[in-house]
């Protein structure tokens, strides 16, 4: 459910940060030694860490595994205190070592030096990331982010990558099954081959791309190549690795800058095959039952041509996609009355059969825009039934905003994830909606309502991680509402079908020979498959997925699922490939033992 935005406080300097009075590197170094030698002592001294952070506004620390091995969020002192000094006392972080430091100006008054460093704990290398600003003549801790690179004595072989493995045969028994082949699933094996763990992909398509290739011939991505590249995470902590061993599978030089669906189509199977992964195809998993004894899943898998067979496995990882799935239709009463057409935006392919025609698309997000564009771009009469508001964003700003981080000329990706990871969620709120407020945005969202448009609330980090939906970049569909070659019927409940179309609670009728229902899909899906395929007893114990808990974290994903051997992996092109790498630390220190002592919520 979405959540009403609160801005949360943050620093407010007096004057913009001037770069060239500032010895960022002393700066940073200073800090990082005081805050080490504290950390070190804490667990004698019993002591506040109050003195690093600020007082002018709430601190914050956020962390990946490197001290909780959960994902964990401190906000103010007091959490900070007693949730990290019980991490630190277990942990031990020592070995800080400053990396780089960035004097980040986002205005006249919000600015910080961006510090990067890394360390190791008991059990790993980790990196983090430190926001200082000054307060009352020193520099202080802002927000916080730690997180877990590599496991000690257990550090990548990205080799292992380049080469096949000796047998093409389908193995029955792997030590990680997981099933479905996006950009998630795929990700998720290829971190978890070049740490050394055997893996299977299980696809119910006929190919890898294939719940690509199915979507509207239009679809595009709305976020730039540069953010949306598949890749395996380096970190700042991990040392060099051998020439010839590739990070990263990047979209070919001539992607376009937003690629169609048969471009990422076709990129998720040839990073399939440059990773050597093993999928088998035209299948899916229809039980799974787990001995407590021997760690061990039997997992009956079913191809498409009737046959069965038994799997073998010690974890498995659904990644059978968060928005994707299974569509979400509402009912209506008398739709067998009707005498057009209707179909969910997951059965749309293109406009070709209904130029001078009319239509109806029900929803007003992402893909109701897309649709309603194509249709209107094609002779189609269009009318677009908006049913509660939708938030629209400029895709130049957009651009801008992932553009601070996500660029050619930027850092390297591995730096870029974990720039954008660092922020806590509820300052990435605040700072958005600064972001991408601008005084064009205003003039559209007031020539976008009188056209009859609900303009949405801007708090783009609502939609995606609450909502999952529920916003629309916008890529022309919002000019041809302003210019009415869209109409709009927005606000008003549908009461059901006639012959002809929709009646609506207002009593007018609209009629259609096609109705499009791009009404999403449903965020439970995932979770509701697994419990469907592992059985009652264990599937009461899931969590469900998506949506963000206390704090701020989401639910279930890349985390805890509620069964020690059982993980949810989604997300679009650059949260599958931060959270690939998490998720398959807690995966290999599952199967080695080390994944004790979670400090969780």
């Amino acid at each position: 459910m979405a959540s009403a935005f609160v801005p949360v406080p943050v620093p407010i300097l007096g004057a913009p940060l001037d770069p060239s009075s500032i010895d960022e590197d002393s700066v940073a170094q200073d800090w990082l030694a005081r805050f080490s030698d504290a950390l070190a002592s804490i667990a004698s001294t019993d002591s506040s860490l109050s003195r690093f952070f600020v007082s002018s506004c709430d601190a914050w620390w956020k962390d990946h595994l490197a001290l909780t091995w959960a994902h964990r969020t401190a906000r103010c002192m007091s959490t900070i205190d007693t949730l990290f000094g019980k991490a630190i006392e277990s942990r031990k972080p020592r070995e800080f070592q400053l990396v780089s430091a960035t004097v980040i100006s986002m205005g006249p008054q919000i600015g910080y030096i961006q510090v990067m460093f890394k360390f190791t704990t008991t059990v790993a290398k980790c990196s983090g990331i430190v926001k200082l600003v000054p307060e009352q003549g020193e520099w202080k801790a802002w927000t916080i982010f730690t997180k877990m690179d590599d496991l000690l004595d257990h550090t990548r072989d990205l080799s292992k990558l380049d080469s096949p493995d000796k047998t093409t045969e389908v193995p029955n028994e792997v030590e990680v099954l997981i099933f479905g082949a996006g950009q998630a699933g795929l990700q998720v094996a290829a971190n978890l081959r070049a740490l050394g763990m055997s893996t299977l992909v299980v696809e119910r398509g006929d190919r890898v791309g294939d719940h690509w290739r199915g979507r509207y011939d239009t679809l595009r991505l709305h976020l730039s190549k540069d953010y949306s590249e598949l890749s395996l995470m380096l970190a700042i902590s991990s040392h060099s690795f051998p020439t010839g061993q590739l990070a990263y599978r990047p979209w070919p030089a001539d992607f376009p800058y937003y690629p169609s669906l048969y471009e990422v189509a076709d990129g998720l199977e040839s990073y399939s095959k440059s990773t050597h992964l093993n999928i088998l195809t035209s299948s899916c998993a229809i039980q799974a039952t787990y001995s407590e004894e021997a760690h061990k899943w039997t997992v009956d898998i079913l191809s498409q041509d009737g046959t069965k067979k038994k799997m073998y496995a010690d974890q498995l990882v659904f990644a059978t996609g968060v928005n994707g799935a299974t569509p979400s239709v509402p009912y209506v009463a008398g739709e067998a009355d009707y005498q057009g057409t209707v179909i969910h935006s997951s059965a749309y392919k293109d406009a070709s059969h209904w130029k001078n025609k009319k239509a109806i698309v029900i929803g007003a997000a992402a893909s109701g825009h897309d649709i309603a564009q194509d249709l209107c771009n094609n002779g189609t009469e269009v009318t677009l039934v908006q049913r509660s508001p939708t938030m629209v964003l400029s895709i130049s700003d957009v651009k801008a905003f992932y553009g601070r981080v996500f660029r050619p000329d930027g850092p390297p990706l591995e730096i870029a994830d974990l720039i954008w990871e660092s922020t806590p969620i509820p300052v990435s709120r605040t700072l958005s909606r600064r972001a991408l407020k601008s005084e064009a945005l205003d003039k559209k969202y007031e020539a976008l309502r009188k056209a009859g448009f609900l303009v949405a609330d801007l708090d783009p980090m609502d939609a995606v991680y609450n909502r999952g939906g529920g916003h629309y970049i916008d890529v022309g569909g919002s000019d041809l509402i302003i210019d009415g070659k869209i109409k709009m019927k927005a606000g008003v409940p549908i009461t059901h079908f006639t012959t002809d179309g929709l009646a609506f609670d207002d009593g007018t009728t609209l009629d259609a020979d096609l109705v499009v229902f791009a009404t999403g899909y449903n965020l439970q899906s995932m979770s509701q498959a697994a419990r469907k395929i592992v059985g009652d007893e264990i599937g009461t114990k899931l969590k469900d997925v998506w949506g963000l808990d206390a704090e701020n974290h989401l639910r279930a994903m890349h985390r805890n699922s509620g069964h020690p051997r059982l993980w949810y992996a989604g997300g679009d092109f650059g949260m599958s490939r931060y959270y690939a790498k998490i998720l398959a630390l807690q995966v290999l220190a599952t199967a080695k033992g080390l994944l004790t002592n979670r400090l969780e919520d």
